[in-house]
């Protein structure tokens, strides 16, 4: 709670996010074990059930994009505090829940959607490293840019899976499934969250190296996913006496689920 404290401290008192966070604090734990489920079923599962990773995919993708633009769009409008942020859980929810369903009835969306949550999963530490740590001293960097840089990766990532389907299928949705166990510990752990990260909100080196942890367990978690989906990580384990089952096509295995 300290840190917790001491992040909140450095806030913009009038920043909404700020805010919604704290009238959504006593949601916390249940969202956080939920985001460590979702990212343990697309690290380990991935294209074994591909219905359920793309609904899981689908979910998180749509319901968080529609989070962040209810709240976008409230505070803009000035609604009150409350009402931005159970209006943003609501949405948040319907809205993920029909992303998923949608996901796994129209496959090209589905992996739209799994291509975008990996690459907004990626461009939100990347946008830390650029504006945080390479251009720290730029003043005239506008406050709107890191979330252009999350939404390009968000854009690059859901055309490139969409284009190149199973080739990159196991490896974007370890990242994503990565980023959501990710974002799961870090609640618990109390670590520099989502909102510090994008909004410039760590004071010291020991929230920066805690970031640079938050990264380290990105890039690890996503390529033991990838290197487990793709039946290498037994190989390797047993100094290649292990053998590599084929990697199906995506299409073809979401058929065979039906």
């Amino acid at each position: 709670m300290v840190l917790e404290d001491s992040i909140h401290d450095l806030a913009n008192a009038t920043s909404v996010w700020h805010q919604v966070e704290d009238k959504l604090e006593h949601m916390g734990y249940p969202n956080a074990f939920l985001m460590i489920a979702i990212g343990l079923t697309l690290l380990i599962f991935g294209k074994k059930l591909m219905k359920l990773t793309v609904f899981a995919s689908g979910l998180v993708t749509v319901g968080y994009a529609l989070f962040c633009s209810f709240v976008a769009i409230g505070d803009a409008s000035n609604m009150s505090t409350d009402a931005i942020a159970y209006g943003a859980v609501g949405v948040g929810i319907a809205g993920g829940l029909l992303g998923g369903l949608l996901a796994t009835k129209f496959i090209s969306l589905g992996l739209f959607l799994v291509g975008a949550g990996g690459g907004a999963s990626v461009g939100t530490y990347f946008q830390h490293i650029i504006f945080a740590e390479i251009f720290s001293d730029a003043n005239s960097v506008p406050s709107y840019a890191p979330y252009l840089v999350i939404i390009g990766f968000a854009l690059i990532g859901g055309f490139l899976l969409a284009c190149l389907k199973d080739k990159l299928y196991c490896l974007v949705a370890s990242i994503l499934g990565a980023f959501c166990v990710t974002q799961g510990w870090v609640f618990l752990a109390k670590y520099p969250n989502l909102v510090d990260i994008v909004e410039g909100h760590h004071d010291d080196d020991v929230d920066v190296q805690k970031i640079w942890a938050e990264i380290g367990s990105v890039i690890a978690l996503s390529i033991l996913g990838t290197l487990y989906q793709w039946d290498l990580l037994g190989s390797l384990l047993c100094c290649g006496s292990g053998s590599q089952r084929r990697r199906g096509d995506v299409h073809a295995s979401l058929i065979d689920e039906r």
